[in-house]
């Protein structure tokens, strides 16, 4: 009878014990459930975020491409003054930050759209180019001075006079400047200062 007594005040412990452990677990999984459902909270926060910044960077990044083009197309208007051309400067991967040029050539019917890299004189990519470094350089946030050397040889002389007119505009209202290296006089006459070179000593010109 003592053993049954002791068996059974055995048994009642155990099953107050199994009773606790079950209500720890499940005080445990209704931590666990509240520590799920806050971090679902937090992915879906991280993901809409996520998908806010893409948005607020793809805007930035339209604008930029939409002035960029429009201060091209400026350029194109102006220097090659007998001309109909234009660009159309297009994302390819936004995230990549890939831009594609398309130069358009609306002299001629129906326009002729040519890729920039392979269907056009190195006149016209130099134009592109110049406007194209210069820009990045004002993005950067850096006053931009670009050296050049020679490259303006690509531009016919029937249009250098009015790029570098176009430049001279352009970093007066900018800021910065273009430092060309040149064994041309020709030059001279749109250059702000001119500095010589001769035997190794430089020395300044007056224009």
């Amino acid at each position: 009878m003592d053993n049954l007594l002791l068996e059974s005040g055995s048994i009642r412990q155990r099953i107050h014990a199994l009773r606790e452990h079950k209500n720890r677990l499940e005080v445990e999984t209704l931590s666990l459930l509240d520590e799920q459902t806050a971090l679902r909270k937090q992915i879906e926060l991280c993901c809409t975020a996520r998908e806010m910044f893409r948005t607020a960077v793809d805007k930035v990044y339209e604008s930029s491409r939409g002035e960029l083009e429009r201060t091209i197309n400026l350029a194109l208007q102006y220097v090659f003054y007998d001309k109909d051309y234009s660009i159309k400067v297009e994302i390819e991967s936004k995230h990549g930050k890939s831009l594609s040029f398309t130069v358009v050539d609306g002299g001629v019917e129906p326009p002729l759209e040519v890729d920039l890299k392979e269907g056009t004189g190195a006149g016209l990519r130099t134009v592109v180019s110049f406007v194209i470094h210069y820009y990045y350089l004002m993005q950067t946030g850096v006053l931009p001075y670009l050296f050049v050397d020679e490259g303006y040889h690509n531009v016919s002389v029937q249009y250098r006079e009015r790029f570098f007119s176009f430049i001279r505009e352009l970093t007066s209202r900018k800021g910065g400047g273009v430092i060309i290296i040149s064994h041309d006089p020709d030059i001279l006459s749109s250059a702000d200062r001119t500095y010589v070179i001769s035997d190794g000593v430089v020395k300044e010109k007056e224009n």
